[in-house]
Parts: C-alpha cells; structure tokens; sequence
C-alpha cells in the first residue's frame, strides 16, 4: 500500500485535561505539522485552505460522541482525496451511522475493546484491507 501523502488525525490534544482536550492536527509525508485546538474549527481551518487528505483518522476519547460528530463534519467529502480512508476508533459495542452525506461505512473490525469503522467516498466505494474484516 503506498504511503498517504496527508494524514489527518482527530483526537486528544496536547493538553489532554483542558478544554482543548480534542484537537485535529494534519500532517504530510515531508513532516509538516499543523494542529487546532478544537477539531470542528480545526476542519473548517482546512476547508477553507482547500486541503484534501488520504488518510484521517479520528481517534480517542471514547464515549463523548467525537467518532460520530467528526464523521457528521466529513460527510460533504470536501477534505477527502478521490481515494481517502476514514478510520475511527470507538469503544467496542459503540455504534456509529454507516454513512455521513457522501462517507459510506466499507469495513469494520474489532480488536480487543476497540473497534475500528473504516468509510470511503460513495465514488471511491470499496475495500481492499488486509485481514478478516465483517461488513458493516
């Protein structure tokens, strides 16, 4: 599988115990780095920088609903590249939509007391991961 280009990752920031305790925070393959305090302002940041990301991942804290308003947020596919992964983390036994707008649920796969959801681009719809994963 070749490297994602940009990444972006939505989940605990720096000063986890704060107000800012979710952050959205991107980088590239070259090492750029770039974080917001707070992830929905984070998004609209980089909407209206016009990037799009291969890879974004939403991760941790569990069971504030982080997993399903950041998918909410994603679902206009404006941050997404053509052929994009959104993978979030959630406490297994949480239950997330298996579609935001155009993000369609194409994987999901428990490890542990995680489960991790992976949507695509209704365009770019199918899967080729490795391993034993259940449909959503």
């Amino acid at each position: 599988m070749e490297r994602a280009r940009r990444s972006l990752s939505i989940g605990p920031g720096e000063r986890a115990g704060s107000c800012a305790a979710t952050s959205t925070c991107w980088g590239s393959s070259t090492g750029d780095r770039w974080c917001r305090p707070y992830f929905a302002e984070g998004i609209d940041h980089l909407r209206r920088r016009g990037r799009a990301f291969d890879l974004i991942f939403v991760g941790p804290p569990y069971g504030k609903g982080l997993a399903d308003s950041a998918l909410r947020l994603l679902g206009d596919g404006r941050l997404l590249a053509p052929e994009a992964i959104v993978t979030s983390e959630v406490r297994k036994g949480t239950e997330i939509a298996l579609s935001y707008g155009k993000l369609q649920c194409v994987d999901r796969r428990t490890y542990g007391d995680n489960t991790l959801f992976f949507h695509r681009l209704e365009e770019g719809i199918g899967w080729q991961g490795v391993g034993d994963g259940v449909e959503c």
